[in-house]
Order: C-alpha cells, then structure tokens, then sequence
C-alpha cells in the first residue's frame, strides 16, 4: 500500500511539466515545444556534478507517459523527443556546460563560464524543482566532420518539476 502511495505522488508531482515557453531552432528548422519532462542525475566521471536533462515533446503526454519518459522506460518516448536541452551542474550547484539536441543535430552550445552568463539569465535548481530562462544562440563549428556551421538557438522559460535518474554511465 505504502509503494502505491508513493508512485501516486510521482505521478501527481508529473503533472506540472509543461513548458512554459521553449522554443529551438537550427538554422532554418525551427520546433515550439509545450511539454517538458525533466531528470536529473549524477554525472559520471566528475564528483558532485550532475546533468539535468530536458526532454522537449510537440504534445501534451499523459501522466503515465511522464513517468515512462522520466524512467526511460518506454522506447518510443526515448525517440520521440523534439530537443533535449542538458545542462550540467556544478559541485556549486552553477551551470557550467550546455548541450542541445534536436533529431539529426547536436552541440555543446555553451562551454565556458562567459558563455553561461550569456546564456542562462535565471537558473535555479533545489534538487526537485527548477526554474530556467535561458535564451540565446550559438555556432556550432562543424568542419572536421564535413559539414557546414549550423546556428542553434534556443528560448526556454519554464518552472517544472525534476525527477531523479541513477546514472546509465556508472
């Protein structure tokens, strides 16, 4: 009785994901998302860091599609994203890199500590809710792999809920 009551308030405490705002752009393709799930979880390899992970859906998802997403449960969900938006968390609890992802496309978009104060206008974080403002762009270098530079972009204003994930990696 005592784990349904549990997996009750993950569920309930899923229902408050929506985005507020987010929308992302590469080049001339550009996505408006109105759902997000988000996850956090230690980063493997550096103590006391950690990536929050936000996964960007075209629709709205049940509550037992949120769970299924936050868990990684469900292989369709896992593909079905419109962007994922991954920052990484310092041992100070400060973003220090950011990573973009929509289908057929990635970039570290922000890599050093100048890039975040002009990325990140509002970040914070307490373990299980996050308030984000983030919107600005970046140039993501692709020569060595053949391919032109590609201009991501991205404008994200959201207060939501953050579930927690054991990391894949250790």
């Amino acid at each position: 009785m005592e784990l349904w009551f549990w997996a009750f308030i993950v569920l309930a405490s899923l229902e408050s994901g929506p985005a507020q705002s987010a929308r992302f752009a590469v080049d001339d393709l550009a996505r408006v998302t109105p759902t997000v799930v988000a996850t956090v979880e230690p980063r493997a390899g550096v103590a006391g860091a950690s990536w929050i992970r936000l996964y960007f859906y075209a629709s709205e998802l049940t509550s037992t599609q949120r769970e299924m997403a936050a868990t990684g449960r469900d292989p369709v969900l896992l593909r079905s994203w419109d962007a994922i938006l991954q920052l990484t968390v310092d041992a100070n609890a400060a973003v220090s890199e950011m990573d973009l992802a929509l289908p057929g496309y990635v970039c570290g978009v922000v890599q050093t500590g100048r890039d975040v104060t002009l990325a990140v206008q509002h970040f914070q974080f307490d373990g299980t809710r996050l308030r984000l403002k983030s919107r600005a762009f970046s140039v993501c270098d692709r020569k060595v792999e053949g391919v032109p530079s590609q201009r991501f972009e991205w404008d994200v204003d959201l207060d939501t809920t953050v579930i927690t994930r054991a990391s894949n990696l250790q």
